[in-house]
């Protein structure tokens, strides 16, 4: 990925041949065609969000193991 790649894209999809095990018919030939604006962007914060969540889980680790000891003694 470059700077030149990132941005908006436009994916184009057409059915051209299908097949059923139910012998279903294709009703509506007309609509065969779709298209979707993709977004192609750097992905950040991962780092951020991993640091975060190891600190969450840390600290309901901690204060779980403090209520156990305090129950406890």
């Amino acid at each position: 990925m470059t700077e030149e790649d990132t941005g908006t894209i436009t994916n184009n999809a057409k059915i051209s041949k299908y097949s059923s095990d139910y012998t279903a018919q294709d009703i509506n030939t007309k609509n065969n065609e779709s298209q979707a604006e993709l977004i192609v962007s750097i992905r950040t914060g991962r780092i951020v969000m991993y640091t975060i969540l190891s600190i969450t889980i840390i600290a309901i680790m901690a204060i779980g193991v403090y209520t156990i000891k305090k129950e406890v003694l």
